[in-house]
């Protein structure tokens, strides 16, 4: 049938622990403590040989461990929202592969103070084997992602993202890659950006079990001139997959 359905759903959890800062006094993390549930299901239907279009919709549920946060105000941060998006899926053979979609998204809180988020919401990826060996990936994406900053009920996400992959091996993946994001808060006037770059390695020592290494580099700025860091940070892995 050129006709498809299909159904996937999600449960995440979050845990986050308080931790002391320099002036002896302790930063309140835990109140960020939560589960997310996440149910999409997508309608597509293929209009030619390589491009399906397709109707996708997801509910979910941000629920909060605390039933207020620590900030002053004490907000209820638990929440409900909803997508639904249009789009199509794109496979040229073996060599370029990806989708695209555009759509609405609405996220509602259980604390009237906090506004609803709603807004355009997006996302593309493509994946252009260039070689048998070598592989370059670029996607985009636009969201609501949670914060806990007093005033603020959310935050759209927009990040742009380029991945390089090279097989130097049958059994050793050599990766490098550029990130950038933009954090919209909602609520208040500020606009946060990250940018980093990474390099790493994955060496498979068996067809279940893989090992890697990454290196990364990133710097955080605020257009309030408040808060911007730099970090270098280095992850070692191991991965089990059946």
């Amino acid at each position: 049938s050129r006709w498809g359905f299909a159904i996937a759903g999600s449960v995440n959890g979050y845990a986050f622990t308080n931790e002391p800062t320099l002036n002896g006094r302790l930063a309140i993390e835990g109140d960020r403590n939560r589960v997310e549930f996440v149910v999409t299901p997508r309608v597509s239907y293929e209009l030619t040989p390589g491009y399906q279009a397709f109707i996708e919709g997801w509910g979910n549920r941000r629920e909060y461990d605390s039933t207020f946060d620590a900030t002053p105000d004490h907000f209820k941060r638990s929440s409900s929202g909803y997508a639904i998006a249009a789009g199509t899926d794109l496979k040229l053979g073996d060599v370029v592969t990806g989708e695209a979609y555009v759509g609405y998204q609405d996220q509602m809180y259980d604390d009237a103070r906090l506004t609803s988020n709603a807004g355009a919401y997006l996302g593309a990826s493509i994946l252009w084997n260039i070689t048998q060996l070598t592989s370059l990936k670029f996607a985009a994406s636009r969201g609501i992602e949670e914060t806990i900053l007093a005033g603020s009920s959310g935050l759209w996400d927009t990040e742009l993202k380029f991945t390089a992959e090279h097989e130097l091996l049958r059994n050793i993946l050599l990766t490098a890659g550029i990130n950038y994001s933009m954090y919209e808060y909602q609520g208040i006037s500020r606009n946060d950006s990250t940018i980093s770059g990474s390099v790493g390695g994955r060496w498979r020592f068996t067809q279940v079990y893989s090992a890697g290494v990454t290196g990364l580099i990133q710097h955080r700025w605020s257009d309030l001139g408040i808060n911007s860091f730099t970090r270098a940070a280095v992850a070692i892995d191991f991965r089990a997959a059946f």
